[in-house]
């Protein structure tokens, strides 16, 4: 336990003294051009994204730019820049530490991890969480007026397949173990939220002609957008299972409930590595599970931004969606 301890306390001192190091002077090229970078790139996001909804809403305003509009989009620039600056900080301080570590020939001090239950990273602190609450808000709202007339298109396909509505609804597990009202387009003819959850099968009959187009494509889950605007889910977070199925795989695997640490996403870490769809076997959950909990313990603004891009990729690659 005290060499536990003395660890621990190598580890902070050797991060300490990188970090004061990094705020006094810079000393490597690479640090300064990777800090000029970020400014540059943060400057960009912080003015082509107002930009595009300028020219999206700028009809219904008959492009008129009044005071409050540019207000808006003043305060808006501004938060960008103040969220983009610490996360660049953060960033920036993890390059010089590494940096400095290669350059100097030392090594950063090995902190033992202990087994068993509790969270190695510390909750995300405001800025992070406003940050990410930000990026969704902007993310699933620009999606849902681009993406409009498709899904208006797919709502009616699906009611002129099969009887009964267009959107499943169903009580999923959320952040800090409240549930949720989840939406998805309706691919089954039956429908089920009751204690016991039948998966659905590759061959299930249940799942409609349109039903089957939609779950391979992971089309079905775009009604999830709403659940990302009013704050129930994130754009990237662990995938949220029925309540039964928490229930089930909480007896079963250690440390399950960390999945509820943040909130549910869309998308996430376990999707865009091959845990995307059914994972009908105990291990295979608990290996979807490891992957949830690397994404809670290393999470950041860039992440993010990582899976949302590589989940394009992902869906057309998957063979476990059906």
């Amino acid at each position: 336990m005290s060499d536990m301890t003395d660890s621990r306390d190598a580890a902070a001192d050797f991060l300490a003294e990188r970090r004061l190091a990094f705020r006094l002077k810079p000393v490597h090229r690479k640090e300064l051009f990777f800090g000029f970078f970020l400014r540059l790139v943060i400057g960009l996001f912080a003015v082509i994204v107002p930009s595009i909804l300028l020219m999206i809403f700028g009809p219904l305003l008959d492009w008129q730019l009044t005071d409050t509009v540019l207000w808006i989009f003043g305060a808006y620039i501004c938060l960008t820049v103040l969220i983009g600056e610490h996360i660049r900080s953060r960033i920036y301080e993890r390059s010089v530490i590494i940096l400095s570590a290669h350059a100097t020939g030392q090594g950063i001090p090995a902190v033992p991890v202990p087994n068993g239950t509790g969270r190695e990273r510390a909750p995300l602190s405001f800025i992070e969480l406003l940050a990410k609450r930000c990026f969704d808000i902007a993310f699933a709202a620009l999606a849902l007026i681009i993406l409009s007339a498709p899904l208006l298109i797919i709502a009616i396909i699906i009611k002129l397949d099969s009887p009964g509505p267009v959107l499943f609804r169903q009580r999923r597990g959320g952040f800090n173990g409240r549930s949720f009202q989840i939406y998805k387009f309706r691919t089954m003819r039956v429908m089920e939220d009751d204690g016991f959850v039948k998966r659905a099968l590759e061959l299930d009959a249940r799942i409609t002609r349109i039903g089957r187009y939609l779950r391979r494509t992971s089309v079905d889950e775009l009604p999830q957008l709403l659940n990302v605007l009013t704050g129930d889910m994130s754009l990237v977070g662990p995938r949220p299972h029925a309540l039964a199925h928490d229930d089930h795989y909480n007896n079963l695997i250690a440390d399950y409930s960390l999945r509820h640490h943040v909130k549910p996403g869309l998308t996430g870490w376990a999707q865009i590595n091959g845990f995307r769809g059914d994972t009908p076997t105990v291990d295979l959950m608990e290996k979807r599970v490891e992957y949830d909990r690397w994404y809670i313990n290393n999470w950041s603004f860039w992440l993010d931004l990582r899976i949302v891009l590589r989940t394009f990729v992902s869906i057309f690659a998957s063979r476990n969606a059906y």
